[in-house]
């Protein structure tokens, strides 16, 4: 196996391992909320909380690999990760629950962006993109597996055994990076502010920031409240759903695995922008239409 090879199938497989907790609390959002009594605000909060983290640290952990290797800042925050995932077993209620999450988006800020770049930097010429692709992909692919392991594991041991086991996954993430990715120095850049927006000045680089956002803000919040969806449609029609909502969240979340790799290639054929308008046009439709479907198909009592 080249070296190229091991080290996207080691960071791809390590963040895979990270991303265990990411989906802890949406995948069991309806008991949460059933056990501690929480509001949807609340519950939104705590959901929210995790984003909250990663969009507060990400900025700052990510500017830090221009002066540290990318490695270290990874390891730290997959230690943090770690604690986060499963130092949740803790919560009790809304103000716990909501730092525990917070830290682990902060933990998740210090790995998947520093991650990639400590792939491409030690991979050059057309397997550098390659294993881009792979590694970016490997965030779908942990959510996913992430609402299994909460959803069916929580049968078994409560909400307990998949937050601490998340954790024991954040380990084996983090000693697979020490002992599988070398160090490797840091190469010098011209003197810059650890939080620069200068680029935001750009108009273009503004306008696809925002709307880049505003597609994120669709995208989780599909992923933090799917599973609470699919239940109350469930309650709504009086019959229990033929697919459970954790895998109902981890087939819609990977799903959008292969969306993105072709949506690559069909912005690259008729034009970036014109995709993109025609894509987030059909993506506010669709959303609109699957908030008002839970009572489509309602049984009659």
């Amino acid at each position: 196996m080249n070296n190229a090879r091991r080290l996207t199938l080691l960071l791809c497989g390590a963040e895979t391992l990270g991303m265990a907790g990411f989906a802890l609390f949406a995948a069991l959002l309806p008991d949460f909320q059933a056990l501690w009594g929480l509001s949807n605000t609340q519950a939104g909060w705590i959901g929210g909380g995790f984003f909250l983290g990663y969009m507060v640290a990400v900025p700052i952990l990510t500017g830090l690999t221009d002066k540290y290797d990318a490695r270290l800042i990874y390891l730290a925050a997959m230690l943090l990760t770690a604690v986060a995932n499963a130092g949740f077993v803790f919560a009790d209620g809304f103000w716990s629950a909501l730092a525990w999450r917070v830290l682990a988006g902060v933990g998740l800020a210090g790995t998947y962006m520093p991650g990639l770049k400590a792939l491409s930097e030690r991979i050059e010429g057309p397997a550098q993109s390659r294993a881009v692709a792979f590694y970016t992909a490997s965030f779908g692919l942990g959510t996913a597996l992430s609402f299994i392991l909460a959803g069916e594991l929580a049968k078994f041991g409560g909400w307990q055994l998949p937050t601490l086991l998340s954790g024991v996954c954040a380990l084996l993430a983090w000693a697979m990076v020490y002992w599988g990715l070398q160090p490797k120095a840091v190469v010098q850049h011209a003197p810059r502010k650890l939080l620069d927006l200068s680029p935001l000045k750009n108009r273009a680089v503004a306008a696809y920031c925002l709307a880049y956002a505003v597609h994120n803000l669709e995208l989780f919040a599909l992923r933090a409240w799917v599973v609470a969806f699919v239940v109350f449609s469930g309650q709504l029609q009086g019959s229990a759903p033929w697919l459970s909502a954790t895998w109902v969240a981890m087939l819609v979340t990977l799903i959008g695995m292969p969306a993105s790799i072709f949506g690559n290639e069909l912005a690259l054929r008729f034009g970036r922008q014109r995709w993109l308008i025609a894509v987030m046009l059909s993506s506010a439709v669709l959303a609109v239409f699957i908030g008002l479907s839970a009572a489509l198909l309602r049984i009659p009592r």
